[in-house]
């Protein structure tokens, strides 16, 4: 499970910005819980972060701040509605489907794109795909 201290990582967001964290959140966990209870197998800690985000520990894969400089200018890591799960052997880049992210209202950057971890966000891309390139 990732809980929300965890996702902002001492950054600063606006109401909004919570508000669309959690609501990912809520979407988030909910695929990791199916996916562990469908495989038997527990989501790997990150050692960088000491969590199941991407990254280090100074940020990476969870909130960013606007001016960042990881990741696009327009990222949804910026608004709260995106995330990057640590996933070192692509195991749950694997198991998922676009009827998964359907079910769990999410959409995810494609695999090829996201080696070791993998990106879902509440935000539809323009073509509306559940699984999309960037």
């Amino acid at each position: 499970m990732i809980f929300i201290n965890e996702y902002f990582n001492n950054k600063t967001g606006t109401v909004e910005q919570k508000d669309s964290a959690q609501l990912l959140l809520v979407h988030v966990n909910g695929l990791l819980n199916e996916y562990m209870k469908d495989t038997q197998k527990q989501m790997p800690i990150n050692p960088k972060t000491g969590n199941l985000i991407s990254g280090n520990k100074d940020g990476g894969g969870g909130f960013r701040l606007a001016d960042s400089k990881t990741g696009a200018l327009l990222s949804s890591h910026k608004t709260g509605k995106g995330i990057d799960i640590f996933d070192p052997e692509n195991d749950l880049d694997a198991w998922i489907t676009d009827a998964r992210l359907e079910r769990n209202y999410l959409y995810r950057e494609h695999p090829m794109h996201t080696p070791r971890w993998c990106h879902l966000t509440t935000r539809s891309p323009s073509s509306g795909k559940r699984s999309f390139f960037p």
